[in-house]
Parts: C-alpha cells; structure tokens; sequence
C-alpha cells in the first residue's frame, strides 16, 4: 500500500501494530530492511502503540519525535464490575492464541507448580485458536484435567462472560504490542500477571494492579498466581487500581484528541516535504544534487551503506530511472497515472 501511495504521489499514515516486528525486523535480508527503512521514513506519520515502541522505531528511522505519533488501544469502560468478594475458587483467564509466543502451556506448567491448597483453590480458563489440541494436551500431561478448562476461539459475548466470571488475567507473552486482551481485562477489575514486553509495562505496574514477570521463568509465573490465589484483600485492591489504570489510560486518550492532531495535516504534506527525492531532483541535475544522493541521505542511518547499485535500483523502483537529468521515467505505472505524476 505504502508503494501503492508512492507511485500515485500521495502521502500516507503507518500504523504499527503487531508485536513480533522488532524480532522480524532482525532477521530479514539487508535489502528487505532497506526497503521496510524507506517506506517508514517518507510516512507522514508513523502510528504506534506505546512509547517503548515509539522508541524503537525512532531508534531505527531516525524520524524526529513529532512524526511517530503514540495511540493506544481504545478500550470501552463497562459501567460496573462484577463483585469478587469472597468466591471459593479463584479463576485464571488466558485468552488468545495457543502458541509459544502467548505462553498457554507456560501458565499450566505455573499452576502445576502451586502448593496442593492453593491449586485446589484454582480453576484455569484457556479460549483461543492456535494449537488448541497442544494446550489439551499439555494439560492432562501435568495432571490438571480437574482445574483446566480449554475451549477455542470465542465470540465477544463469550469472551465478555469469562472476563466477568475470572479473578486473574494471566498473559506471559515473549513479546507484544499493547494487547487490546489487557486493557479489556483491567478495564472489568482484573488484576494482570504479564510480561514486562511491549507496552505492558505503561498500564501494568509492578505491584499496584499487577505483576509482571519474566515470560518464561516458571517459577515467577506461579509465585505470581500463588500471591493473587491466596490473597484476596491484595487480589480485589489490584483489580480496583487495574480498573482505574484503564480509565485514566482512556480518557488520557480522549483528552488528547488521539488522531485528530495529525490526520489533518497529513493532508497537506508531500513526499518532498517528507524527504524523498524532490521533483526538481527528479526532472534535472542543475544543482548538482541528484536523485540518487539525496536517496543515499535518506539511507544514511542504515549500516553498512547501501551500495550504489543498490540506491539506483530502489530509486527505479520508487519512480526515478535516470538521476543525470531530463525527464523521470516511472517503471512501474498504474491506470490513469501519468509518465512524471
């Protein structure tokens, strides 16, 4: 889409999403993370989750602070919680993709480590797709087919129904954006055992409406459970302050008019202005400075410098195929588009 919007001469918003990009990003080819380096950088605006995020991407781009825009998650907030007061058993909820990345096995292998009282006290509540079978699996391997429920994927109802009958929110993910499966249980009164990845950690504080622990420590995961099953005083404090954080994280969205600060200029802003190759670049070489320099200022950040091979062929691709002088000729046209539009 980005290039998409780069032929036709238009400028274009990205918004970043998904939790896994950091580790992808590492692994592609150096042409590719070129490439995803220059889409970012001639954005009007790049959209993230969170200022861990906005850190990141900043980090990678170069993009000054303005451009990268933070905007949360929304969350609806219900108008009452239900009373947790005084249940005789506790229940975990895991809501989600069954996948080593989300870490359902990791919360049964958690519980399977809590002390007999306080396991008996448990009920776990696993909904999600994935490797559902794997989870099933895991479960009678440790012995909890009494304290387990597994189902698949559920709809909003479905899920609206297990946040109000769960006590904890449990989601040791290896990584995150700023799971919307969060906020939807901090804004219901839950407390959150998570990790400490993504933008969990600015809504869930350590010790006030949560825990975060390591992803894969085991150990930290259950004595986690274990504090919230075996201290109700501490468990419904930390579901009050849980439903509060997502209440100020809401109306700190609101109040920010959160979009509107940048949809409408990005109206008005062009590629030029954003820093790829001006036209006048394009179209003559009268002051010396060619499409093809000002694509390899654009790449500066990026080490090892891009080959001059390489700058040629991205400035083909993205609309110019002589940096010399005379007229841009575009490689690849779209219906209705012009030689030089």
């Amino acid at each position: 889409i980005a290039v998409t919007a780069r032929l036709l001469g238009k400028p274009y918003i990205l918004h970043a999403h998904g939790g896994e990009f950091r580790e992808f990003f590492a692994k592609v080819t150096r042409f590719l993370r070129l490439w995803i380096l220059l889409m970012l950088r001639r954005a009007c605006f790049l959209v993230v989750l969170s200022e861990n995020w906005r850190e990141f991407y900043q980090g990678i781009t170069q993009l000054p602070q303005h451009r990268v825009v933070i905007l949360p998650n929304p969350v609806l907030m219900p108008p009452f919680v239900p009373e947790r007061a005084q249940r005789s058993t506790v229940t975990l909820l895991f809501l989600g993709r069954m996948s080593v990345l989300k870490g359902p096995k990791r919360i049964l292998e958690a519980v399977a480590l809590l002390p007999q009282a306080a396991r008996e006290k448990v009920h776990v509540v696993l909904a999600g797709d994935g490797d559902v079978a794997g989870v099933g699996d895991r479960m009678a391997e440790l012995g909890l087919d009494k304290q387990v429920t597994v189902l698949d994927w559920v709809d909003s109802e479905k899920r609206d129904s297990l946040l109000a009958s769960a006590d904890v929110y449990v989601l040791p993910s290896l990584n995150e954006g700023l799971p919307m499966s969060v906020l939807e249980a901090m804004s219901l009164g839950l407390p959150v055992v998570a990790s400490p990845v993504g933008g969990i950690p600015e809504v869930v504080q350590d010790g006030f409406n949560g825990f975060l622990v390591p992803p894969t420590d085991i150990p930290a995961i259950s004595q986690a459970i274990q504090r919230l099953v075996e201290d109700e005083p501490l468990r419904l404090q930390m579901g009050a302050n849980a439903r509060a954080s997502a209440a100020r994280t809401r109306s700190t969205r609101v109040a920010s008019g959160a979009g509107s600060s940048f949809f409408r200029p990005a109206r008005a802003l062009s590629m030029t202005v954003l820093g790829a190759p001006s036209r006048a670049a394009r179209s003559n070489n009268s002051t010396g400075t060619s499409a093809l320099a000002q694509w390899a200022a654009i790449c500066a950040p990026i080490t090892p410098a891009p080959s001059t091979a390489t700058l040629r062929m991205i400035s083909r691709v993205t609309g110019v195929s002589s940096c010399g002088g005379g007229t841009p000729t575009w490689r690849h046209r779209l219906p209705g588009v012009r030689s030089g539009d």
